[in-house]
């Protein structure tokens, strides 16, 4: 790489840098203000706030991408494969109530 071709890389990286903060300071402030305006909604319209509430209650878990010998794996099955092969390599059968362990 030359030194212009470095010199852009960083430009460019503080530049997403910059636009992912902003990015992020913006999301903050769209979720404070909806919820200052449910919570000043309680009293005029309570069906509004409690519908923020159940919207807010619902919990969205995701897993992944998975980063597997430097290659991002973002597919259900193969991520579900990828956690089923680790799960089995660590996991362990218990032992049966009649067998003594040594101390």
């Amino acid at each position: 790489m030359t030194t212009r071709d470095v010199n852009l890389k960083i430009r460019l990286t503080d530049n997403i840098q910059l636009l992912e903060s902003k990015l992020s300071t913006s999301h903050e402030r769209e979720k404070n203000y909806a919820e200052l305006r449910a919570v000043e909604a309680i009293k005029r319209n309570p069906k509004f706030f409690y519908k923020y509430v159940r919207e807010k209650a619902k919990i969205r878990s995701t897993i992944g991408p998975l980063k597997v010998n430097e290659e991002l794996v973002g597919d259900t099955g193969r991520v579900c494969e990828i956690l089923l092969a680790q799960y089995d390599s660590v996991f362990s059968e218990p032992l049966p109530d009649d067998v003594q362990l040594a101390a």
